[in-house]
């Protein structure tokens, strides 16, 4: 992919009146509004390659031509003088053809079919985000709207994936929805995508997950693993589940803000059914600092069995967690009596259980 987008600078476009070859990605483009021209530094860089400077005119105007590769997304940069952050950015799909940039407080980038489609989403996007923050969720009425927007945001994703099977827009798309999706859902779509969609890591990722979700599923055993206990032995997952007790595992981390406000929820729940059989462990994740963990195991009085796993990713993807907190409780033979619980649902399980 890197040889693909070797920069062609152009210093004048002379050869733009001729036929343009297919195989390039013509950009030509325009930096208004106040800024410092002197000093200011323009670049274009592919997705995850280092930037290349281009000229910038004294009349605002620059122009440059990449290969075409409609299965990416380029930017161009301007960076003032003394300053680290790009004060313009404009995104564009390199496919073949023109592609026109206006860089000021209005950044446009026009192109062909597949930056029309990119530039559409976004303005879809842009109105669906700001009629989602103007919701009142005190309001009854707002959770009914908010599912409308969603299920309309899904089904626009849903078009765009359909109509960009082959581009970079399509990639967009389908990350946008595969987090809903089951596995058979995300191997139908996988199955009409092109190659570098389905060679995606992300996507590749959130597959595996999902395929270590089926087979952690409830009724399913536990899948064993190793890690370190707050006094620094090594231990096992078996050396708490499959006991004789139900036990919830808690996938944590000190830094998550969401695991932190569920811990009043777990520590209540362990005061009052410890007594009568029920075990806790939480499993520390994500965290190259276990001396966080140790504090905010103070911090919260969690008084119960703990793993630390530092950046040790074998349990989150033996489980297939992609967000914690991550709550499983295991049936007293060890096996998966239920996972994902969270709140009202974690309390009232626990207590149908107990009571």
């Amino acid at each position: 992919m890197k040889k693909l987008f070797t920069l062609f600078v152009l210093g004048l476009l002379a050869a733009s009146c001729a036929q343009k070859d297919p195989n390039f990605c013509y950009i030509e483009g325009k930096v208004s509004g106040p800024y410092e021209a002197e000093g200011a530094s323009l670049s274009i860089a592919a997705m995850n390659e280092n930037p290349t400077v281009i000229e910038l005119k004294e009349d605002g105007t620059f122009s440059a031509i990449l290969p075409a590769d409609k299965t990416t997304i380029a930017r161009v940069s301007l960076t003032e003088k003394d300053q680290r952050r790009a004060k313009y950015r404009a995104e564009f799909i390199p496919e073949s053809g023109s592609v026109k940039i206006i860089l000021d407080e209005n950044i446009r980038a026009k192109g062909g079919p597949a930056n029309r489609a990119y530039d559409k989403f976004k303005e879809y996007s842009r109105k669906q985000a700001t009629e989602f923050n103007a919701l009142d969720m005190d309001d009854p009425a707002s959770e009914a709207k908010r599912e409308k927007l969603v299920k309309a945001y899904q089904g626009r994703c849903e078009k765009l994936f359909a109509d960009n099977a082959d581009n970079w827009v399509g990639l967009m798309a389908l990350t946008n929805l595969m987090y809903d999706f089951s596995l058979e859902e995300l191997d139908a779509h996988l199955a009409v995508a092109a190659d570098f969609i389905r060679e995606n890591q992300m996507i590749q990722d959130y597959h595996a997950s999902l395929e270590a979700q089926a087979n952690t599923a409830e009724g399913r055993p536990f899948v064993d693993f190793s890690g370190v206990t707050p006094e620094g032995k090594t231990a096992s997952l078996s050396d708490f589940v499959g006991r004789g007790n139900y036990t919830l595992v808690d996938f944590w981390a000190s830094w998550c803000g969401p695991c932190r406000q569920e811990m009043p929820n777990i520590r209540d729940l362990y005061r009052t059914f410890h007594p009568r059989g029920l075990d806790v462990l939480s499993v520390a994740v994500w965290d190259n600092d276990n001396s966080q963990s140790r504090v905010a195991i103070q911090e919260m009085e969690m008084t119960w069995n703990h793993l630390f796993m530092g950046m040790d990713k074998t349990p989150t993807e033996r489980y297939g967690i992609f967000g914690i907190p991550h709550l499983i409780l295991f049936a007293p033979d060890g096996t998966i009596y239920k996972r994902g619980l969270r709140g009202d649902e974690l309390r009232d399980t626990i207590a149908e259980l107990f009571n």
